[in-house]
């Protein structure tokens, strides 16, 4: 709730509770935190009631849509403690699952028995840029076999889910990996340098060190161009290739870049837009729980390889 209170509502759209009172689809009916004055401050600002506890007051709201955005290791209790009062259709979770791969199957398993929709908010994958890429590759505007980098900080499992879901969602499953170096140990999540392979192409995923600065692009090179993906996507470009004017029989990238559209200070919103498809039952980009799952093994097992 907090990210973007102070910023102008119509500009920004960063958290689940403005995300849902702006969509025209949905109704923001409560929140739950357990601190006094965070559900005080809610209520300054959004309809519905907030609570200090999921328990019984919960059930008569009949909620289709619930977010769960606690701390990762309370995913698991805050879903067990829920699922005792009330089971809604569609489940969004923050990212990553679990820490703890056993206990990250136990949630899909469960949502699963319960016929619950279960996403993970790998935000990235509702913005515009996101889907025109994957679009670009389908059409092989961007062909398969690709190669690329990835710059990131702030743990592999942290923020480098965020690429890793990402790049699945372009080039497919991930077929192998090669740990390079083991690197650092971040509030306890390793920042290894690691070539993953994929099915449509292999990249280099390399620790930057975020006490220095936040770092996360991507560059991606297909045998047709070049697609940056700047500042955590803020920024994309594609530079396709051209023949050169001087020398004959030689190609290079083209100087006038093509800037891909992007609406990431909106990006939560964006997020809804596709719970709404979701509720639909209509094709979506969101990530499932069994894709976000299948991620979290490649991270585990990247950082537990000696």
């Amino acid at each position: 709730m907090q990210s973007d209170l102070h910023l102008a509502a119509e500009e920004h759209t960063y958290t689940h509770a403005r995300a849902f009172q702006q969509h025209p689809a949905f109704e923001l009916i409560a929140g739950i935190d357990e601190n006094k004055s965070n559900c005080q401050l809610y209520q300054q600002h959004y309809p519905g009631k907030a609570y200090q506890s999921i328990d019984e007051r919960i059930a008569p709201l009949q909620p289709d849509v619930i977010a769960i955005s606690v701390p990762t290791a309370a995913h698991y209790s805050t879903l067990h403690k829920l699922l005792k009062i009330w089971t809604p259709k569609i489940i969004l979770c923050e990212k990553p699952l679990s820490h703890d791969l056993p206990e990250a199957k136990k949630i899909v398993e469960i949502c699963n028995k319960n016929n619950i929709q279960l996403y993970v908010n790998y935000v990235r994958r509702a913005d515009y840029a996101t889907k025109k890429i994957k679009e670009l590759i389908h059409q092989q505007v961007i062909p398969f076999p690709i190669k690329g980098i990835v710059w990131y900080s702030k743990g592999l499992i942290h923020n480098g889910s965020h690429f890793l879901d990402l790049l699945q969602y372009w080039l497919g499953p991930v077929k192998s990996f090669k740990k390079i170096s083991e690197g650092e140990i971040i509030e306890g999540d390793s920042e290894p340098d690691v070539l993953i392979t994929f099915s449509g192409g292999q990249c280099y995923f390399i620790a930057a060190k975020e006490e220095d600065y936040s770092h996360y692009t991507i560059e991606l090179i297909s045998s047709e161009g070049r697609i940056r993906y700047d500042h955590g996507g803020e920024h994309v470009v594609w530079q396709p290739k051209i023949s050169s004017e001087k020398f004959q029989g030689y190609r290079y990238l083209s100087k006038k870049h093509e800037t891909i559209e992007t609406n990431m200070n909106n990006i939560q919103w964006h997020v809804v837009e596709q719970l709404y498809l979701a509720v639909q039952h209509q094709e979506n980009s969101l990530c499932t729980g069994e894709e976000a799952l299948q991620g979290l093994e490649t991270l585990i097992s990247i950082g537990n390889e000696k």
